[in-house]
């Protein structure tokens, strides 16, 4: 490990011990670790041994526990990295080939002050897992054009620590909902960037419950913050207009599934009380934070984004770490 690393990368890790092993596999088995250091935020090792991988040099292991909401252990890791760059990779999430030297490339030549790369759907036929993949993050997938940006991916997105610093002290919240940090960050004068070549495969629920859980916690958590501060009749605006919201996502998400999919008519049926659920949770998580409720969803979305049971891990190419199932 160089005395300094020039990248920090956080990765927080529960119960789901072989998948976040097998996250911290694909940042192990990067080309340019060398310049990194990988902290490992362990939730239970109260439970359990070490995670697999965490003896590596390149590793910093620092216990921590489930009392914390994720954005408290997000902004932690960045407090504690030693890295002029901050890069973070979810357990549910698998870095591919080059998508370390894809980061560290865009931040060596100035591309941006935060720095992700495109999601690459784990199956990207017509399957629950792969509809969440094109709802939840089509403007990053795979065909995506490189480039500056207005909006990064959440949770798996990289950034110079003094942006993050700049941020004050609400940071921990606008981790939870990564959109009010990033809108932040170019009010403030910061660049964003999506990189094609650091491609990385995020691991979606695929259970109508989970589904339903994650939609509604992360909008309850979005929509809070995004009334904090606000004035009393741009609350009631917001309010007043929910009911909006669900039919114009339900023909948004129509149409980007037209545009970056090739299925029949047949799993667009099939799928679309799915996409109802979806659209159904992420609204009514939305009326919720507008009107000020869920003040323990922080820690809620600790547990459920590191014990979840999700759609299980492709086969990786030949000569990468394996990578096993959802358990």
């Amino acid at each position: 490990m160089a005395s300094v690393p020039d990248i920090s990368i956080i990765l927080i890790v529960g119960t789901q011990r072989e998948r976040g092993a097998n996250a911290l596999a694909s940042l192990l088995a990067q080309e340019g670790l060398e310049r990194a250091e990988v902290i490992l935020l362990d939730l239970a090792l109260d439970r359990f041994s070490q995670l697999a991988g965490s003896d590596h040099p390149q590793v910093r292991t620092i216990r921590m526990s489930y009392a914390r909401h994720y954005g408290e252990l997000r902004a932690y890791g960045m407090y504690v990295a030693r890295g002029d760059v901050v890069g973070y990779l979810e357990e549910h999430a698998i870095a591919l080939p080059g998508w370390l030297k894809g980061i560290l490339a865009a931040f060596d030549r100035g591309a941006g002050d935060a720095v992700a790369g495109v999601m690459v759907p784990a199956d990207p036929g017509p399957r629950v897992g792969t509809l969440v993949s094109v709802l939840s993050f089509g403007r990053w997938l795979d065909a995506t054009a490189a480039g500056p940006i207005d909006l990064l991916p959440g949770l798996n997105t990289a950034y110079r620590r003094s942006a993050l610093l700049a941020i004050g002290d609400d940071l921990d919240q606008r981790l939870l909902a990564e959109p009010m940090l990033q809108w932040r960050l170019q009010e403030l004068g910061y660049t964003l960037y999506l990189d094609a070549s650091a491609r990385w495969i995020h691991l979606n629920e695929d259970r109508p419950q989970t589904i339903a859980y994650d939609y509604f916690f992360w909008n309850v958590l979005f929509g809070r913050l995004r009334v904090q501060g606000r004035s009393a009749f741009y609350r009631v605006l917001r309010i007043v207009t929910v009911p909006l919201v669900l039919p114009v996502r339900i023909v948004k998400s129509l149409l980007r599934l037209h545009r970056l999919t090739n299925w029949d008519w047949f799993a667009y049926i099939r799928l679309f009380p799915y996409l109802l659920l979806i659209h159904l949770a992420d609204t009514f998580g939305l009326l919720f934070g507008y009107l000020g409720m869920g003040n323990d969803l922080g820690q809620k979305l600790t547990f459920y984004e590191l014990s979840q049971a999700r759609e299980p891990a492709p086969a990786q190419p030949a000569g990468y770490p394996h990578v096993g199932d959802r358990r």
